[in-house]
């Protein structure tokens, strides 16, 4: 795992992580510059994504909505294997200045590391699909990023 100082890493590092050494090894932590840059080209120039509209690339997905039990564990497993399967790697960012690279894989054993029920700015894109997954309390919301 490489950290690039981001304020993530005690998830990661916390006894309760679910991730194995050689899974978390998988998450490579952007720099702030670099997640910012990702963040302004797939997502949008705001800073959160409750303040997203019309001219914003994410506003412009097509976007369903499916509310999880959090205690469920293996039912968003199995979500997010099935809208990521395909994907060839995971950009999940924390908002704008704090994100990583990692597997569809490791997102799925630790989605519980990555996304938080409390969290309103976390997003995960899959890389080679445009498909999107974020989070609002306890719905789960994807969708293919439209391109103009």
């Amino acid at each position: 795992m490489t950290s690039a100082g981001n304020p993530m890493l005690d998830r990661f590092l916390d006894p309760d992580c679910r991730l194995s050494d050689i899974d978390r090894a998988k998450i490579n932590f952007l720099t702030e510059e670099l997640s910012k840059s990702l963040w302004r080209k797939y997502i949008s120039s705001k800073d959160h994504l409750m303040t997203l509209g019309p001219g914003d690339a994410l506003s412009k997905a097509e976007i369903s909505k499916w509310k999880a039990d959090w205690s469920d564990f293996l039912s968003v497993s199995d979500y997010l294997r099935e809208k990521l399967i395909n994907a060839w790697a995971i950009i999940f960012f924390w908002g704008p200045e704090c994100a990583c690279v990692t597997d569809v894989d490791v997102l799925v054993k630790g989605w519980d590391d990555f996304f938080y029920i409390s969290d309103e700015n976390s997003i995960a894109i899959a890389a080679g699909l445009d498909e999107v997954i974020f989070s609002f309390e306890d719905v789960f919301m994807s969708g293919r990023l439209l391109r103009q």
